[in-house]
């Protein structure tokens, strides 16, 4: 992929790399730490107790310099289904960092948002554990009970469950 200037790497006026540009868009800065500085793509999340069956998981990220923003979820088909609680979203692109050293109480919170087949919406929450590419607890935001099956909002085909969440990495 060629920039629109035509060119993949832009040179300080001393000769050195300042910036890159791969094929893919992604950008490195040289003289800003190490890894791509910008980075777009998408990621497989993987919902425990949800069966996927003919519907949609989706997931996307933007990644600047350590912030990740995520914008992640499914869509019910005719033969998807959910199980239990959904307790547990794994495979974000990044590990998020540890908030305070030596503490695992930190989290950085996910919002979200089920759309129930056009009939209406409930609002969720969930979080990100530090050191962890796991959200764990989807809940109601009305009344803390878990998102399931039947309790509080009940599935049907082409209902969608979104979720976007903000945290910082450390990985490369």
């Amino acid at each position: 992929m060629a920039s629109i200037l035509g060119v993949e790497t832009l040179q300080h006026t001393n000769g050195t790399t300042a910036a890159t540009i791969d094929s893919s868009g992604n950008v490195s800065l040289s003289q800003v730490g190490s890894g791509t500085f910008y980075r777009a793509g998408t990621f497989t999340p993987a919902f425990t107790n949800f069966t996927v069956g003919n519907g949609n998981v989706f997931g996307r990220y933007i990644r600047i310099g350590n912030s990740v923003t995520c914008w992640f979820g499914f869509e019910f088909g005719s033969t998807s289904s959910v199980t239990g609680n959904l307790q547990a979203i794994s495979g974000m692109p990044f590990t998020s960092i540890e908030l305070v050293s030596g503490s695992s109480t930190g989290y950085f919170p996910v919002d979200g948002v089920v759309w129930n087949n056009g009939s209406g919406w409930h609002s969720v929450q969930a979080k990100l554990n530090e050191n962890a590419t796991n959200v764990v607890w989807v809940q109601r935001r009305t009344d803390d009970s878990n998102v399931n099956a039947t309790n509080p909002i009940t599935w049907a085909s082409g209902d969608t469950l979104n979720l976007t969440v903000t945290y910082e990495t450390d990985d490369a």
